[in-house]
């Protein structure tokens, strides 16, 4: 299969699939600066009405917020690209990785869990939270995969009308989160 028989739907969403980690990185790293910097002012004279381990807090869990909706916004580009293209890619043109996508919205998974379990730990001055966060991170990504695989074959199997299950809440991530915030609140 050649980059030609591809359709340009299916071409802009790889594109954008490719651009989605690379901007969350970004905002993690803008994230965890202002966090750092933050901490510096600590050592100083401060007149902050808040304290700076709260804006730590704030700012790194804002910064996981944003990467919480990036990680969402990502498994939707990869069902409309998986809607957009060929029965089968099973031999990609070059520029074409399908198998990338799997490991992209890992590492945006994985990103955002440590930004909650930093933005824990910095708040709760519990070093452990941060393993929490990255746990958080690898749940988050498995019942994506899981609802992924799912709404990928009904689409290949063109089974999936305008408003069915590619529109359905992610039940999985929500009790999950609720797990987490509740692992902050008894152990705080």
């Amino acid at each position: 299969m050649t980059d030609e028989k591809l359709s340009e739907t299916y071409r802009h969403f790889n594109s954008l699939i490719w651009q989605v980690p690379s901007i969350g990185i970004a905002v993690a790293t803008a994230v965890l600066y202002a966090a750092h910097e933050l901490g510096l002012r600590t050592n100083q004279a401060s007149n902050w009405v808040i304290d700076t381990r709260w804006m730590q807090f704030f700012v790194l869990e804002f910064g996981a917020g944003i990467l919480f909706i990036m990680s969402l916004v990502l498994y939707r580009y990869r069902h409309f690209q998986t809607w957009a293209g060929p029965e089968s890619v099973d031999s990609p043109p070059i520029g074409i990785w399908p198998k990338a996508n799997r490991w992209l919205q890992f590492l945006i998974c994985q990103i955002t869990g440590v930004l909650l379990g930093l933005g824990a730990g910095q708040l709760f001055r519990l070093n452990y939270l941060l393993l929490v966060g990255v746990i958080f991170g690898f749940a988050f990504f498995i019942i994506l995969e899981v609802r992924s695989k799912t709404i990928e074959e009904k689409i290949i199997n063109k089974t999936v009308n305008s408003d069915s299950s590619a529109k359905a809440p992610l039940k999985g991530v929500f009790i999950f989160s609720k797990f987490f915030f509740v692992t902050l609140v008894t152990f705080a």
